[in-house]
C-alpha cells in the first residue's frame, strides 16, 4: 500500500449502483448462442474450431448418456482435466439433467482429489483418455461412479461422431427433454482456492452466476456478443475459468482459445494472432507481457479488458502495460463464494495504489471488526471485509457448520482484511490468517511485499512468519531477483528503513528462484511458511 487509506468519520460501508438484474437458467445462454451464431467457433484449439451449434449438440448427446447411467435432478458430476471444450459441454449436459457439475483440478495430488470426490459425490467423472490423467482419474474415482474419458481431440463432440467406445458410446444415443430448473437450483460445486486451508465446496446457483455475468457486463460494457475472443488461461477448475471465461463467455458467444500455460511470448503471439478482446491473469503475467520485446509496437487494437486480482499490483506495473497495449487493466477482487466478483475497478477512474475499486452493482461491502463481527468499523479501520449481493454462495456443500459461521449473520465473512477509504475504494490489505503476530503486534505481508516489490532488483516477493524465540514470530522475505542480480539482507533492509517500521522490516531473507503458487497463479504463502 503506497499510503495509508484516508479516513472518515462515516462507517466502513460501500454500495454498489442498483440495477434490474434478471437471473435465468444458464442453460439458455448456449441456446441462445447455437441460435443465433451456430457457425461461429466457440472453442479454438490447435487449429480445430468447435463451433456452437456443435457443442450445443454434443450437450444434448451427452445428456443423452447421462440419464442412461442415473443422473438426475439433485444429482452432482465431476471433471478431471486441464481446459478442454468438454468442460463445457459437461457443464451444460450436467444442466440439462437438473444436476450440478463439479470441476477438480488435474494437477492436486491424489489425496486431495480423493477428499474433494467423497465431498460432492458424483455418479459421473469425465476426464481424458491420456495415460497418467485416466490412471488418476480412476484411482481417486468413489465407489460406483462412473469414469468416461473423451479423446484429447475431442472428435467425439462433433456431430456424427461414431459410438464406438470410451465416452463416444454414451453420446450415441438423441438428447432427452431438459429436466425443470429454477434459478436457485444448485449448478456449480466450486471448490476454493484452499489459499488458507482445505478447500471447500461453495455452492452456487443460477441465480449467482447469471447475475455476476450481468454485473461484470455492467462495468465492461464494450464487449458485444458474437464478436469477442478470450484467451481462456485460467484452468476451467477454477472460479475465474468456470463463470467469468465459460459462462460470461458463452453469454457473450465469445470464442474461447484455451491455453494450458502462461508462457510470455506465445501468449503474446496467440493473442495479437487471433485478436483476443479480453485476458483475465494476475500481476506477474501483465508485467511479464509488457516488458516483452515482441510486445512493444504489436497491434492490441481488438484488446478490449484486461482484469487482475489474487494479489496487489503496483500501479508502475499497471501504467506500463497500458502503456504498452492501450487496454484498460482493471483491478478486481472475488472469491469463490462470489461466483466470483464482488469488486471492480471502473474504467477510466484509478483507485489510489493499493486500493482495489468500488462494489459490483446490487453489491455492498461493509468493514467489519475482527473480533466483533456485528460492529462496523470506520472508514480507515482495517477489519474483516463482509460482502452481501445475488451473487454472494447460499453455503459450503455438506459443512452447515463453516456455513453458518461464514454466512449466519446475513453477509459473507470473506477471511480478508480489508480497509475502505474515505473515497469510497475498497483496499484489500491481507488475509486474516496470514498476518504474522511479532511480540504481540499485527504485521500485515501484503504491506511488506508491496514495500519489496518497489525495489528495482525483486521481480517476485512474498512475507511470511517465521518462529521467533523471542518474539514468537519474526519477519521473512522470500523473493526472485532479476536475472543476474544478488541481494543481501543489510542492502534490502537499507533500501527499505524509510517504507516500513522497525517492527515491519524484514530480519530474514531468502532468494529463490520461483515461489510456490496455486493453479490459478496465487503465490502460496501458507506453502513457504509450511517448508519453515
Amino acid at each position: 500500500m503506497a499510503a495509508e487509506p484516508s479516513a472518515s468519520a462515516d462507517q466502513s460501508v460501500v454500495e454498489g449502483e442498483a440495477r434490474d438484474f434478471a437471473p435465468h437458467i444458464l442453460t439458455a445462454d448456449l441456446e441462445q448462442a447455437a441460435q443465433l451464431c451456430p457457425d461461429r467457433a466457440a472453442f479454438r484449439m490447435a487449429g480445430a474450431d468447435f463451433s456452437y451449434a456443435a457443442l450445443h449438440d454434443a450437450a444434448g448427446r451427452l445428456a443423452g448418456g447421462l440419464a442412461a447411467l442415473g443422473v438426475g435432478p439433485g444429482d452432482r458430476i465431476a471433471t478431471l482435466m486441464p481446459n478442454h471444450p468438454l468442460f463445457l459441454v459437461a457443464l451444460h449436459a450436467a444442466w440439462r439433467r437438473g444436476a450440478a457439475m463439479s470441476g477438480l483440478n488435474p494437477l492436486y495430488g491424489q489425496p486431495l482429489l480423493q477428499r474433494q470426490l467423497a465431498e460432492v459425490t458424483p455418479k459421473v467423472l469425465l476426464t481424458l483418455d491420456e495415460p497418467e490423467l485416466l490412471a488418476k482419474a480412476r484411482a481417486v474415482a468413489p465407489e460406483g461412479a462412473a469414469v468416461l474419458a473423451a479423446t484429447p481431440s475431442g472428435a467425439e463432440l462433433l456431430p456424427g461422431a461414431a459410438g464406438t467406445g470410451g465416452l463416444a458410446a454414451h453420446m450415441a444415443g438423441p438428447a432427452p427433454a431438459s429436466e425443470p430448473l429454477t434459478v436457485d437450483d444448485l449448478a456449480l460445486l466450486q471448490f476454493t482456492g484452499g489459499t488458507t486451508g482445505v478447500p471447500k465446496a461453495a455452492e452456487l446457483t443460477h441465480r449467482n452466476i447469471s447475475i455476476n455475468n450481468q454485473q461484470l457486463g455492467a462495468r465492461l460494457p464494450r464487449f458485444g456478443f458474437g464478436c469477442e475472443d478470450f484467451l481462456a488461461l485460467p484452468p476451467f477448475s477454477h472460479i475465474i475459468g468456470s463463470s467469468i471465461i465459460l459462462c460470461l463467455g458463452v453469454k457473450l458467444a465469445a470464442t474461447l482459445h484455451p491455453v494450458a500455460r502462461f508462457v510470455p511470448e506465445e501468449a503474446v503471439r496467440l493473442m495479437v494472432a487471433q485478436r483476443i478482446s479480453f485476458l483475465s491473469g494476475v500481476p506477474p503475467m501483465f508485467m511479464a507481457i509488457a516488458r516483452l520485446p515482441a510486445a512493444q509496437g504489436a497491434d492490441w487494437s481488438a484488446l478490449k479488458y484486461c482484469m487482475t486480482g489474487g494479489a496487489a499490483i503496483p500501479a508502475s506495473v499497471i501504467a506500463e502495460f497500458e502503456g504498452v497495449t492501450g487496454a484498460p487493466l482493471l483491478t478486481a477482487y472475488g472469491l469463490s463464494e462470489t461466483a466470483p466478483g464482488a469488486v471492480l475497478a471502473l474504467e477510466g477512474e484509478k483507485a489510489p495504489e493499493g486500493g482495489t475499486g468500488r462494489p459490483l452493482p446490487e453489491t455492498k461491502v461493509e468493514i467489519r471488526d475482527i473480533a466483533d463481527p456485528g460492529r462496523i468499523v470506520p472508514r480507515g479501520s482495517r477489519g474483516e471485509i463482509c460482502i452481501s449481493g445475488p451473487q454472494v454462495t447460499r453455503g459450503y456443500f455438506g459443512r452447515p457448520e463453516e456455513s453458518a459461521h461464514a454466512l449466519g449473520q446475513g453477509f459473507l465473512r470473506t477471511g480478508d482484511i480489508g480497509v475502505i477509504d474515505a473515497e469510497g475504494f475498497i483496499w484489500v490489505v491481507d488475509r486474516l490468517k496470514d498476518i504474522i503476530i511479532a511480540s504481540g503486534y499485527n504485521i500485515y505481508p501484503a504491506l511488506v511485499e508491496e514495500a519489496l516489490y518497489r525495489h528495482p532488483d525483486i521481480v517476485e516477493a512474498a512475507v511470511v512468519g517465521a518462529p521467533d524465540e523471542y518474539r514468537g514470530e519474526t519477519v521473512k522475505a522470500v523473493v526472485v531477483l532479476a536475472e543476474g542480480k544478488t541481494l543481501a539482507l543489510e542492502d534490502l533492509q537499507a533500501f527499505l528503513k524509510d517504507s516500513l517500521s522497525p517492527m515491519e522490516m524484514p530480519k530474514q531473507l531468502e532468494v529463490r528462484s520461483e515461489l510456490p503458487r496455486s493453479p490459478a497463479g496465487k503465490i502460496l504463502r501458507r506453502a513457504l511458511k509450511a517448508e519453515g
